[in-house]
């Protein structure tokens, strides 16, 4: 439970690098659905003159080789059934026609094939023409071509119902599927990518946190991205302005502590004459008083002075080895000529 209650407060804390991954996956997704929408809209827009053309290729085709074969009429049959083949979009003859394109034969006006499913065998339409039709409450497009002895015509019918087709689209899985099979190898390259970026970012997290904290020099411009450069300079700046407040505190209280031993030497002395005169032990004592109470304030003074010196003295500070044993050895070299 511990362990799930961190993953889930790590989780509810936000973070730059979730943030950049999801902003990766939106931007792809937001690719794809427009990429889907540029298919759909291809896939509905058969009516212009480049599909004009090739509907009238595919028709003189099939009418040729058709009336070649009338006489054969199982030959026929086998011979529309390929061409149904590769005018098939789809492998699964039962998904409503919808990624196939369907082929009615007619010989003498009594249709010699029809492709299995709907819509059927609808009535021929215009000639040499897209024309919408409806059947059963689906819209189709179909395109009709007779030959030039009128006894063979080839009508071609299209799904023109959009809603239908996306439908179609969708659960059949062709545009959508190898994006869910793609996705968590997606989210894995967006998160390593994005953990790439960031090095500099850590870098420079690293140089802050193993600053000494009475070091206040600028911080190295180790990166010159264009992002850390900004950040960079803001911390150096902040980091003299401290620095500038710190020498202006310790050169006012130098200055104080300056400033005040002259009057309190001269209240001292001063205290000390007048206690040679006192008229009774009470000018005495009061005397004494005053003069410990300047000697407390002298020591205050210099104390204040040797913590100027000590913070002036600790920002050139460094470190360096240390040989332990010799300074224990050291420690008790004193110990021993103090006792004797």
């Amino acid at each position: 439970m511990a362990a799930l209650a961190r993953w889930w407060r790590a989780l509810r804390q936000p973070s730059i690098v979730r943030r950049l991954v999801l902003a990766q996956l939106a931007t792809l997704l937001l690719v794809w659905v427009a990429f889907l929408a540029l298919v759909l809209r291809d896939v509905m827009t058969v009516d212009g003159p480049r599909e004009l053309q090739q509907a009238r290729l595919s028709a003189d085709t099939i009418l040729g080789t058709a009336a070649d074969l009338l006489d054969r009429p199982q030959a026929l049959q086998r011979f529309m059934q390929q061409m149904d083949r590769a005018a098939a979009r789809g492998a699964d003859p039962e998904a409503l026609a919808a990624g196939r394109v369907s082929l009615t034969l007619r010989l003498d006006g009594r249709a010699v094939f029809v492709t299995p499913g709907p819509p059927g065998a609808l009535p021929p339409t215009a000639e040499r023409a897209f024309e919408h039709v409806e059947h059963q409450g689906v819209r189709w497009l179909s395109y009709t071509q007779s030959s030039a002895d009128g006894r063979l015509s080839v009508t071609f019918h299209r799904l023109a119902d959009t809603s239908a087709l996306t439908i179609w689209t969708l659960s059949s899985g062709i545009l959508v599927l190898p994006l869910l099979l793609a996705l968590p190898f997606l989210v894995l390259a967006a998160w390593w990518s994005v953990r790439l970026a960031l090095k500099p970012w850590r870098t420079f997290s690293a140089d802050v946190a193993l600053r000494h904290p009475n070091d206040l020099s600028p911080l190295p411009l180790r990166s010159r991205h264009r992002e850390l450069v900004p950040v960079t300079e803001a911390v150096n700046g902040l980091l003299e302005r401290i620095r500038d407040g710190l020498e202006r505190e310790r050169s006012f209280v130098a200055d104080a502590a300056h400033e005040l031993r002259t009057p309190l030497a001269a209240l001292r002395i001063n205290a000390e004459a007048l206690q040679l005169h006192a008229n009774g032990p009470r000018q005495a004592m009061l005397l004494a008083s005053l003069i410990a109470g300047m000697d407390r304030a002298s020591r205050l003074v210099s104390q204040l002075l040797s913590l100027t010196r000590s913070e002036a003295a600790a920002s050139t500070w460094g470190f360096e080895r240390l040989d332990l044993s010799a300074l224990v050895q050291e420690c008790l070299a004193h110990c021993r000529r103090g006792r004797r």
